[in-house]
C-alpha cells in the first residue's frame, strides 16, 4: 500500500485550519441566535483571519482574470469578479 500525496492549494490548507478553529471555539460559544452578540478576542482573531485570507484570494482571481490588475481593495476586486460569466 503506498503513501498517495495531492498538491493542496496553500489557501486551502488555511482554511481548513480556520475550519478547525471554529469547530473548537464552538465548544465554548454555542452557535445559536441568543450568542449573536457575544464578543471574544478569539472570535475577532477568527474574523481578521478569515477576511485577510479573502482579500488574498479575491485577489489572486483578479490577478488570474487580467495579469496587469492593480486593485488594492475589495471595491477595485469587486469590479473585476463581477467581469466573469460563469457558465
Amino acid at each position: 500500500m503506498a503513501i498517495v500525496h495531492h498538491n493542496i492549494p496553500a489557501h486551502l490548507n488555511y482554511f481548513l485550519c480556520l475550519e478547525d478553529d471554529i469547530q473548537q471555539l464552538s465548544r465554548w460559544i454555542e452557535f445559536s441566535p441568543d450568542n449573536q452578540n457575544v464578543y471574544s478576542i478569539e472570535l475577532a482573531r477568527l474574523l481578521m483571519t478569515a477576511s485577510a485570507e479573502a482579500d488574498i484570494i479575491a485577489k489572486a482571481l483578479c490577478l488570474n482574470i487580467d495579469q496587469q490588475f492593480s486593485g488594492r481593495n475589495i471595491h477595485d476586486y469587486q469590479g473585476s469578479l463581477t467581469t466573469l460569466k460563469i457558465v
